[in-house]
């Protein structure tokens, strides 16, 4: 018998990353970047279609902070004095450690549908194994209860978390409901993020050339 080597699988997160890159690829498949000033970390990059503003950003650095504003809305960072440093040589994106460098942005959370039933199908999982020796009538029934009671608000967050902490099925019941984090990066924050790090590796292709 030949031994098999699982396929790693992403988690939902990274597959959305790349999901929002793919989607960001063919945003910006015409896009061309205009270098507007230069002047030590002192910068204004400008990132868009000839003949049209769809989809169009810039990127401008100044001491200690690096400003990207645009289509992809507006996110302020601040970490090094030269934000450049901070982005630069990055394969992918770091949305949660780079999110917390930001000191002013537009919307960059959103209540998820997603995150709420990743969470909810965790628990009773957890809740099966810990069970494993009840009848498959009981393990139903769970499943039904939770579906019934929990899902159906699964797009509210203030209702959900209500229905959460009032659920019981047995010894089922949830704690600590409101550490629970049923958000996720906005399209337009991650799709700002891979404009950054593209915008970066153009920027330095043009210095290696020029």
């Amino acid at each position: 018998m030949t031994a098999t080597t699982a396929e790693p699988t992403l988690s939902t997160a990274a597959a959305r990353d790349l999901k929002v890159r793919e989607a960001f690829l063919d945003d910006t498949k015409n896009h061309r970047l205009t270098i507007v000033r230069d002047d030590g970390v002192y910068r204004h990059l400008y990132y868009g279609a000839p003949g049209t503003g769809w989809g169009s950003f810039n990127v401008i650095t100044t001491p200690g902070a690096l400003t990207v504003y645009g289509d992809t809305g507006t996110y302020v960072f601040e970490r090094l004095d030269d934000m450049f440093e901070f982005f630069r040589g990055k394969r992918g994106i770091n949305p949660h450690y780079w999110g917390e460098k930001m000191t002013a942005s537009s919307d960059f959370k959103e209540h998820s549908v997603d995150a709420v039933m990743e969470f909810l199908d965790d628990t009773v999982t957890d809740w099966l194994d810990e069970n494993a020796d009840a009848d498959d009538a009981w393990k139903q029934d769970l499943q039904d209860a939770v579906a019934q009671e929990l899902a159906c608000y699964a797009d509210d967050d203030s209702e959900l978390r209500r229905a959460i902490d009032q659920f019981q099925f047995g010894d089922c019941r949830f704690y600590d409901v409101w550490e629970n984090d049923f958000t996720v990066y906005t399209h337009r924050f991650l799709w700002a993020l891979w404009g950054i790090v593209t915008v970066i590796a153009q920027y330095d292709e043009q210095k290696a050339g020029s």
